[in-house]
């Protein structure tokens, strides 16, 4: 079977996704525990993810366990 991938990404998202990498990553990658984040906070989390994930695929970034972990939490497709 043949997965093919097609995405058109709006410049926007490319640049929110790079601004997120240096500013907010670093930090993420440190943290262990998200239970802080309430409800609240899934929208606007799952938006990072997502731009944060967009981001990392493009430029084949590695990502530390701190990421995992906050990408365990979030679901991007729940919103």
């Amino acid at each position: 079977m043949l997965n093919l991938e097609v995405t058109l990404v709006h410049p926007s998202y490319m640049e929110e996704g790079a601004t997120l990498a240096r500013t907010l990553l670093p930090y993420l990658n440190q943290v262990r525990d998200y239970r802080f984040l309430s409800e609240d906070a899934n929208f606007i989390a799952c938006r990072f993810l997502a731009s944060l994930v967009t981001h990392i695929r493009d430029t084949k970034s590695t990502i530390g366990a701190g990421f995992v972990l906050y990408a365990l939490k979030f679901n991007p497709k729940s919103v």
